[in-house]
C-alpha cells in the first residue's frame, strides 16, 4: 500500500552489460556489508565494541546501494560521496521517489547556527514542523518534528564545515585578498543557499564521519549501558535494511525484475551460511 503512494519508474532498456556488471558488484558489496553490520547480534557481548564501526558499515551499505540505483537509472555521476549525496537530494526535491520518511528534505536557511527559515519538502499532508527540545522525551506523535530537527542539525553541521573550508574562505576573501575568517549575515546565507538539500542520506554520512573520525570513543566509552548499546545497534541495523529496501525496489524497476532476481540468487548461492535469508532474501518479495 505504501509503495503505491510513490512513483514506479519504468525499466531502463539502455543499460549495457558493463552497467549491469557495475550494478551487480555494488549490490554484492552492499549486501555483504549489511551482513557484517548484523553479525554482532549473534554475539551480544560484542555489540558495545561493534558500535564504534557499525555506523560506518551502515553508511557504506547504503552508499553502495545508492550507487547501484543511480547506475540503473543511467545516471553516470562520479563515484564520490559528495556527488552521490547531491544527486539523490536533487532527485528527492524533484519528485516523489521514496517512501515518506526517506523522501523528506530540508533546504535553505538563514545561515545562522540554528538555521532559521529552512524549508521542508515531502512531509505528509497536515504536518507543520515545530521546534522541540533535544532533551525532551521522544514520543511517536512527535516523530516528524524529530526528523526535521535531525535534518536541520545535519544541515547546520554541513554549513559549519562549508564555512571553515579553505575554498569558501578564499571565495569570500577580504578586501586585502586574505582568506576570510568570519562572515556577515548575507555571506552566511549565500553559503547556506549553495548547500544541496539535506536528506536522510546526509545524516547517515554525518553519523559515519562522527564514528570514523571525530568522536569514536563515544560509541565505546560513552555513557550508554549495554542494553542501550544493543538498542542502538538493532535500530541502526533495522533502519539500514529499510533504507536498502527503498533503493533496491527502485533498482529492480530500472534493471528489470528478472535480472535483479538473478543477482540476488547469485549472492545467496555464494552465501554458504544463509545469512542473506534474513536480509535481502526477505525483502525481495516486496520490491515489485
Amino acid at each position: 500500500m505504501l509503495c503505491a503512494q510513490i512513483g514506479t519508474p519504468s525499466q531502463n532498456h539502455k543499460l549495457t552489460s558493463g552497467d549491469e556488471d557495475v550494478i551487480r558488484k555494488s549490490l554484492f558489496n552492499c549486501w555483504h556489508t549489511e551482513l557484517v553490520l548484523r553479525l554482532p547480534t549473534k554475539t551480544p557481548d560484542l555489540i558495545r565494541y561493534a558500535n564504534h564501526w557499525s555506523p560506518v558499515q551502515a553508511y557504506y551499505a547504503i552508499y553502495l546501494c545508492l550507487r547501484a540505483y543511480l547506475r540503473s537509472s543511467g545516471d553516470g555521476v562520479a563515484d564520490t560521496h559528495a556527488t552521490t549525496l547531491r544527486t539523490i537530494s536533487s532527485q528527492l526535491e524533484q519528485r516523489n521517489l521514496l517512501l515518506p520518511f526517506w523522501s523528506v528534505v530540508c533546504s535553505g536557511g538563514s545561515g545562522d547556527a540554528n538555521l532559521k527559515n529552512v524549508e521542508y519538502r515531502n512531509l505528509p499532508p497536515g504536518i507543520t514542523v515545530r521546534m522541540i527540545s533535544s532533551l525532551s522525551t521522544p514520543r511517536v506523535e512527535d516523530f516528524w518534528h524529530w526528523l526535521a530537527m535531525m535534518l536541520r542539525t545535519t544541515r547546520s553541521r554541513n554549513l559549519k564545515s562549508k564555512l571553515e573550508d579553505k575554498n569558501t574562505r578564499k571565495k569570500y576573501a577580504t578586501k586585502g585578498g586574505k582568506p576570510r575568517q568570519s562572515y556577515n549575515a548575507t555571506q552566511r546565507k549565500e553559503v547556506c543557499a549553495s548547500i544541496p538539500a539535506t536528506s536522510i542520506f546526509d545524516f547517515f554520512y554525518r553519523l559515519r564521519i562522527r564514528s570514523n573520525y571525530e568522536d569514536a570513543d563515544a560509541f565505546l566509552l560513552g555513557s550508554l549501558s549495554d542494553a542501550d548499546a544493543t538498542v542502538f545497534h538493532r535500530a541502526l541495523a533495522l533502519v539500514t535494511s529499510c533504507t536498502l529496501f527503498n533503493l533496491e525496489r527502485l533498482t529492480a524497476y530500472r534493471l528489470g525484475k528478472t535480472k535483479m532476481d538473478d543477482i540476488v540468487e547469485a549472492f545467496l548461492n555464494a552465501d554458504r551460511h544463509g545469512r542473506g535469508l534474513e536480509t535481502v532474501s526477505a525483502r525481495k518479495q516486496f520490491w515489485i
